[in-house]
């Protein structure tokens, strides 16, 4: 707890409410040993680089428009509840998601993004596997994410109409 608080929160808890917590069980001493050796057995390791990671990383490369880039946003947040997109590394998703938005928002591919080092054999199956998923948004029983990218706040870029593409 101790670690993903310092990890998570702004203001993480202080050592002495974990002592408390632990009702004595254990010191303060033994909780930063815990700590220390928790760490080294993860060798430091307590994230990963997720899709949205690389999302912002492209899209501040792209420059991409406010539009655009929420519309990738809505690609990204369905891909994560689809099992289907599991198979693709998240460098390969964010790069796909750009892709896809700007097909469908019939913008130029900057060619920034088009000699990024993703294999654009995958990044073409990657944006077919997400055009499907997206098409497929309207009867999937997550609404929740749709609903989010329905509103005016994120330009109602889940309410565009996917033609064939």
């Amino acid at each position: 707890m101790l670690i993903a608080s310092k990890y998570q929160e702004i203001y993480p808890p202080e050592i002495k409410d974990f002592v408390y917590v632990a009702d004595k069980a254990y010191n303060k001493a033994e909780i930063l040993k815990m700590e220390g050796d928790m760490l080294c057995t993860l060798q430091f390791k307590i994230t990963v680089p997720t899709t949205l990671i690389f999302f912002e990383r492209f899209s501040r490369m792209a420059s991409l428009d406010k539009k655009t880039s929420f519309l990738c946003n809505y690609i990204i947040e369905l891909a994560l509840s689809d099992y289907n997109m599991v198979k693709y590394y998240p460098s390969v998703v964010a790069r796909a998601a750009i892709q896809l938005a700007s097909e469908i928002l019939k913008k130029e591919d900057k060619a920034l993004l088009r000699n990024m080092k993703q294999d654009q054999a995958t990044v073409k199956l990657c944006c077919n596997d997400l055009l499907v998923m997206l098409k497929g948004a309207e009867k999937s029983h997550l609404k929740v994410i749709k609903r989010k990218f329905s509103s005016l706040h994120f330009l109602e870029v889940a309410k565009i109409k996917i033609s064939s593409l």
